[in-house]
């Protein structure tokens, strides 16, 4: 038992370490990286995926929306938020983004969703949250509740996202000026 227990510990700690060195040294990219996601929010073309806490699903989705739309060479960005965010990403998004070569800078501290940022955005999804806030505008809401668990299964979750990218991606190319 105690074997066990130290054993968890220290994979725990290794996590913890691996995504410090991660987030520490994405941290000299960090100000390009802020002022461009600034730049488009400015620009009306920044989506919100929304979950419970800001820290698995919606961090997966917005990573993946990112690097499918700059490789469609479309401005849109995405950012993730939260309604009751933790304090740190989930141990298996962390670990899952890391193995992908996902740069975890911009989500290492989940945020929480606020009525001013959906209000600006063009488009929020939420992904599996049950009680939506009074806040969110029903015609520029899109709701994904078929997603798996990441604890579960990070390749499920992640593998479904990304087909549904794919579909918003096809949506928004569309109606693009």
């Amino acid at each position: 038992m105690i074997k066990q227990w130290g054993t968890q510990v220290l994979c725990r700690a290794a996590l913890f370490a691996t995504l410090a060195l991660a987030v520490g040294s994405s941290m000299a990219q960090g100000a390009t990286s802020a002022e461009a996601l600034a730049a488009t929010a400015e620009s009306g073309k920044e989506l919100v995926f929304v979950c419970e806490h800001g820290s698995a699903k919606s961090v997966i989705a917005a990573a993946y929306f990112n690097q499918m739309a700059a490789a469609r060479g479309l401005a849109w960005r995405a950012v993730s938020r939260g309604l009751s965010p933790d304090a740190a990403l989930q141990g298996a998004t962390a670990q899952g983004l890391l193995a992908d070569g996902i740069d975890l800078q911009p989500f290492a501290r989940p945020q929480a969703l606020t009525a001013e940022q959906s209000g600006r955005a063009p488009k929020v999804v939420s992904i599996g949250v049950e009680r939506l806030p009074a806040y969110l505008d029903p015609a520029r809401l899109e709701q994904w509740n078929d997603i798996p668990a990441v604890s579960k299964s990070y390749v499920q979750a992640r593998d479904t996202m990304k087909r549904r990218i794919d579909q918003l991606l096809d949506g928004l190319s569309r109606t693009a000026p």
